[in-house]
């Protein structure tokens, strides 16, 4: 027993000698973005918010650290791309410039509002140049302070994974239906509209909304099928915190494939 009692005492000092000894240990802190240089991101239709990280490393720093972020066309005078342009100052606001890491804080979050964001973006290649900078500039890790959001496009409030549920059968032949279950990507084709895969192998289909009105048809506006809308429609609204439409499209379309007329229905769901 007094073995025990010796070892656990030796344990407990070693312990405390470790602590006391990290306490002593200092690295000294530096600041940068974690994710660094270009960026190509598609903005929401609209208005949207852009969160980016700033990371200060280091170990027992006790002193605060400030640093300030901007928004500076000047650093595309270096940037290797002569063709892009800055994106206007009316597009963009940053919501807080100035940050005081405090003793132990590693990150700070720069949030960063995109708006008056249109179909006037696709093609433009516009960049918004983030830096970070600090009041002790040595801080500061020069190879990772900027960031370089690229904006060539926009994306509507649709787009992003459904989960599509449904059912197709040969017209008048509901008896033997084929089920239909997959997930599929939505992409944006205009603000009211939006294409997905559908069942049927190398077909895409496009939705199209106008307020409550949904209509599918065969993607880029071809007839190959010869699809006919049979009363499509959707339930469901924007949600601000997923940033898309959070609900339900219900499709139901013939078309015609093998020289027989086939009918499909089926649910395109993101209802988290």
């Amino acid at each position: 027993m007094k073995n025990v009692i010796k070892i656990f005492f030796f344990l407990c000092c070693f312990c405390i000698g470790c602590e006391k000894g990290g306490e002593s240990v200092f690295f000294e802190n530096r600041v940068f973005f974690p994710a660094h240089g270009k960026f190509e991101i598609q903005p929401l239709l609209g208005e949207s918010i852009v969160e980016l990280t700033i990371y200060r490393s280091g170990y027992n720093t006790a002193k605060s650290t400030t640093v300030e972020v901007s928004a500076d066309e000047r650093l595309l005078d270096t940037y290797p791309d002569k063709q892009v342009l800055a994106l206007p100052k009316s597009m963009y606001s940053i919501a807080q410039t100035n940050f005081t890491f405090e003793k132990d804080e590693v990150e700070k979050k720069v949030i960063i509002h995109l708006k008056k964001i249109d179909e006037s973006v696709v093609g433009k290649n516009y960049i918004l140049p983030i830096q970070v900078s600090a009041d002790e500039q040595e801080l500061v890790v020069e190879e990772r302070s900027i960031v370089y959001l690229n904006i060539n496009s926009y994306r509507n409030q649709y787009q992003g994974k459904y989960k599509v549920l449904g059912k197709t059968h040969l017209k008048y032949n509901e008896d033997e239906p084929e089920n239909i279950d997959f997930t599929g990507l939505a992409t944006t084709i205009s603000p009211g509209a939006f294409q997905i895969p559908s069942h049927i192998n190398g077909v895409n289909l496009w939705v199209e909304i106008n307020g409550d009105v949904v209509k599918v048809k065969e993607a880029n506006n071809r007839n190959t099928l010869r699809l006919n809308d049979l009363g499509s429609s959707k339930e469901g609204a924007f949600n601000v915190k997923y940033q898309r439409f959070l609900g339900i499209f219900n499709l139901s379309f013939s078309y015609e494939m093998g020289g027989r007329t086939h009918e499909a229905h089926m649910q395109l769901k993101f209802d988290l």
